[in-house]
């Protein structure tokens, strides 16, 4: 969740959420969703480093699956 704004802050219709996130010792998983109760159309989860780290050289690695379907930005 941005700390500034739990909306969308891009013009997505998705809204992020703190409980969007599934914590465990071998990954973090995001969940991306079709929310038919909330205020825009789709949750999902947001990370940034905002304030918190700051890298100059080197690189980042991951292994990731990304919905597919409309409304979904990865």
């Amino acid at each position: 969740q941005f700390p500034w704004s739990p909306a969308s802050v891009y013009g997505e219709s998705n809204f992020y959420t703190p409980a969007a996130f599934e914590f465990n010792p071998d990954y973090l998983r995001i969940r991306a969703s079709a929310e038919s109760s909330a205020p825009l159309p789709y949750s999902s989860g947001v990370i940034t480093s905002k304030s918190r780290h700051a890298q100059r050289f080197g690189y980042f690695e991951i292994r990731a699956r990304f919905p597919v379907g409309t409304g979904f930005w990865s």
